[in-house]
């Protein structure tokens, strides 16, 4: 049997353990190992499966995992998100709509201590709906609100799934996070201005809230400065070139536990409950890229990679059109996939048709995080939206889902701008050489 069709029948397996819910990277791992013993050798797929996990424990740059973890989750356990939330609420909250900007703009600022899209809905959602909810704010908008800003914590560094897809890639960590800000920022901007138009046609969406003093608002930054602080000292100093990544994780992680301790947030039990999270989710996370490296070692042999970029070429079509192309893939595969396993399934197959189209490889890692985000809220199966629907007893899963349209609007707006202006992603990691 030729490589190309085991290595179909081997995705097919790979699908099959996912549906009965075996865990993604052992669904990778075991998928690779069959495909690769098929194909080489069993002898051959022992020692590259004995291999793997060794080069990726000693790896220092997999280091940068647990130190990102570890800084979010004592943030998280020291109540920092709700002063985030609170910090926005009493500059935007007196505006129609204002608690959902705040809800935004709160999730971006967590998004930068979380890197987890799930893990910024469940905290901004556990603040912000209520409050919503108590403003007379319409469920399916305030839902909506909540799953869409939340997908923030995927693309604005430092987002864990950029950092899988640096280690797959061998790409730039640093250049990664610093191509986020910007399209981070302009998908922020544009949710703004979707929230902002929105409730101008409807406001009965979005109340009015209560007006605060200017004594108020400031007290709001008194109780949240050092987190600001410490994210302008860690990211400043990562795009800067004082710290590697790494370094830059170790600074955020220390900063946090003294910020906790300090504030007197930070008790004992929560930072023993932190390093128990932060080593369950680093163990997550590495055994997930054991079996995306052995996944990945099975593709190569199967020659699909080269197929697909030939059958591209043989297309003839404009890199752009191509684009689009893999912007529907995504979308559809969305539907059914949360973004880590897309990602793990896609890149060993589209990183060869990038660079054929001429793309920068940084360029298609934030393109292509910015494209899952939108997947994570389309419907049927948008995992934000039903992790955002356990929060919002007092509407439908399928009124969210009608809500999060224009926000998925806006997400693709941003990403045509993407598509036509490439530069938007790649200038900035220009700049910081």
């Amino acid at each position: 049997m030729d490589p190309m069709t085991i290595g179909l029948i081997c995705l097919v397996l790979f699908f099959v353990l996912m549906i009965i819910g075996v865990p993604v990277g052992i669904s990778m791992a075991l998928s690779g190992f069959v495909g690769f013993a098929w194909i080489i050798s069993v002898s051959a797929a022992i020692g590259k499966t004995a291999l793997i996990p060794f080069t990726t424990m000693i790896d220092y740059n997999f280091t940068v995992v647990p130190a990102f973890i570890l800084m979010a989750q004592i943030l998280g356990k020291a109540g920092f998100g709700a002063k985030l939330y609170e910090l926005c609420e009493r500059w935007l909250g007196y505006r129609r709509g204002g608690l959902a900007l705040a809800t935004i703009l709160a999730s971006a600022i967590f998004a930068a201590i979380s890197s987890s899209s799930i893990a910024t809905i469940v905290t901004i959602g556990l603040i912000a709906i209520p409050e919503m909810l108590r403003r007379k704010y319409d469920p399916g908008f305030a839902g909506a609100t909540v799953a869409s800003a939340g997908g923030l914590g995927i693309l604005i560094p430092p987002s864990g799934i950029l950092i899988l897809y640096a280690l797959i890639t061998e790409e730039s960590i640093r250049k990664l996070f610093i191509a986020g800000i910007v399209p981070g920022m302009l998908l922020t901007i544009a949710y703004v201005i979707t929230v902002w138009l929105w409730c101008r046609v409807n406001p009965d969406l979005a109340p009015r809230g209560p007006k605060y003093t200017m004594k108020d608002r400031l007290t709001s930054i008194v109780h949240t400065w050092e987190v600001l602080l410490l994210l302008v000292v860690t990211f400043g100093g990562l795009f800067k070139g004082w710290f590697t990544p790494t370094e830059a994780g170790a600074v955020g992680a220390a900063g946090a536990i003294l910020i906790g301790a300090v504030r007197r947030k930070l008790t004992w039990k929560g930072f023993m409950e932190s390093l128990k999270d932060t080593a369950a989710n680093s163990g997550m996370v590495v055994l997930i890229m054991i079996g995306a490296f052995i996944f990945n070692y099975f593709v190569a042999v199967t020659r699909i990679p080269d197929a697909i970029v030939n059958g591209i070429s043989n297309m003839d079509a404009a890199p752009f059109l191509v684009m689009l192309l893999i912007t529907f893939i995504y979308i559809v595969m969305g539907m059914f996939m949360d973004s880590l396993s897309m990602m793990l399934l896609t890149v060993p197959f589209l990183v060869p048709v990038v660079t054929s189209l001429g793309y920068d490889l940084i360029w298609f890692g934030i393109y292509s995080v910015m494209v899952m985000e939108m997947a994570m809220i389309t419907p049927p199966v948008g995992i934000s939206v039903y992790a955002t629907a356990g929060l919002v007893r007092e509407t439908t899963l399928g009124n969210i889902f009608r809500k999060v349209f224009p926000f998925v609007v806006a997400q693709f707006a941003v990403i045509l701008v993407m598509l036509i202006f490439p530069r938007v992603v790649t200038f900035l990691p220009d700049l910081f050489r």
